[in-house]
């Protein structure tokens, strides 16, 4: 049994305890990520918001947050930082001139190929030690835990 087994099988595993380890693997995913980004000069955010856009084509930047799922002000800020390097450029729609429009350079497309080895290179680091049926039971319990709740039958909230 592997080090982690054998402190879950000596310990009562509960919600919290799932949790604390849940966040300390999180944690532990986006230090390797950010250091594979690290020489690209970009942050995980920043990459995800490159991807979006060289994906999406123009976006609205209310859209770019609609679709990462974040703040608009956050999008802003990755944004301005895309464009200070030269991988995004902003304009103005010219079908709504309230709106700004993102996208992708020809060196933001090009970079979107380091960033894509850069998440394959964080990825092999961080589960590298899993052998190949704990990295199916893995994935299968991470897409039921990010599944929505059933309700519980007895009424009570989750």
């Amino acid at each position: 049994m592997d080090q982690g087994g054998a402190v879950a099988a000596r310990i009562a595993v509960t919600p919290e305890l799932l949790a604390e380890v849940l966040s300390a693997s999180w944690r532990r995913w986006r230090r390797l990520l950010a250091a594979e980004l690290g020489p690209l000069g970009l942050s995980p955010w920043e990459a995800r918001a490159l991807q979006a856009v060289v994906a999406e084509g123009p976006l609205a930047m209310g859209a770019l947050a609609k679709a990462l799922a974040i703040q608009p002000r956050s999008a802003t800020s990755a944004v301005r930082a895309l464009a200070q390097a030269g991988l995004v450029a902003r304009r103005i729609d010219p079908q709504d001139r309230r709106l700004v429009l993102v996208a992708a350079t020809p060196a933001g497309r090009r970079t979107l190929a380091e960033v894509q080895r850069a998440r394959r290179a964080a990825a092999q680091a961080c589960f590298a030690h899993l052998r190949d049926p704990e990295r199916r039971q893995l994935a299968g319990l991470l897409a039921r835990l990010a599944e929505p709740a059933p309700p519980d039958p007895g009424g009570e909230p989750g």
